[in-house]
């Protein structure tokens, strides 16, 4: 039986630990299992190390779904892990396909490349925070790590001001 593209993409955007992705001629049957333990580790204790890094952890499988985020993420975007589990990256960032980061993820999935960006974040309160991001193609599509860089980037430009400032007052 041929599923939809749009219900194919549904199935595999589920929040389970075990993704079953089952194949045989264009539809889903027979069973691949893809673990987290492919990152390092197994399973629970995976988990718990991701979990508890500095950097949040967010990989997407190749249809764009989160398939696991991080509580440092979760954190870092002021939401619960199943506002992302079972959501694709298109759907909770409307327009993002639009934008540098996702020409950096894009050429990470397709290419199986590494790339590191800076992005600048902006909630929906208006208020902003920089992002350094890591992207790293995993068996399952890619991962990011993203650390925030908020407090360095503004100590960086009063910095900049102060000696722009001072090269100007010299004169």
């Amino acid at each position: 039986m041929l599923q939809s593209p749009t219900l194919l993409i549904q199935n595999l955007c589920r929040p389970v630990e075990l993704l079953r992705m089952k194949k045989s001629n264009n539809t889903l049957s027979g069973s691949e299992e893809i673990r987290l333990d492919k990152f390092g580790g197994t399973g629970k204790q995976s988990r718990i190390r991701f979990d508890t890094l500095l950097e949040g952890i967010q990989i997407i499988d190749f249809n764009w779904c989160y398939v696991y985020v991080n509580d440092t993420l979760v954190g870092y975007e002021r939401t619960s892990k199943e506002e992302f589990l079972g959501h694709s990256l298109l759907e909770r960032y409307p327009g993002i396909e639009h934008t540098p980061v996702f020409s950096s993820l894009k050429s990470c999935m397709i290419h199986r490349s590494k790339a590191q960006t800076k992005v600048e974040f902006v909630y929906p309160d208006l208020s902003k925070k920089w992002f350094q991001l890591s992207i790293e193609p995993v068996d399952t599509g890619i991962m990011v790590l993203s650390l925030d860089i908020t407090t360095r980037n503004e100590a960086d430009e009063k910095i900049s001001r102060a000696n722009h400032l001072y090269s100007h007052s010299r004169r």
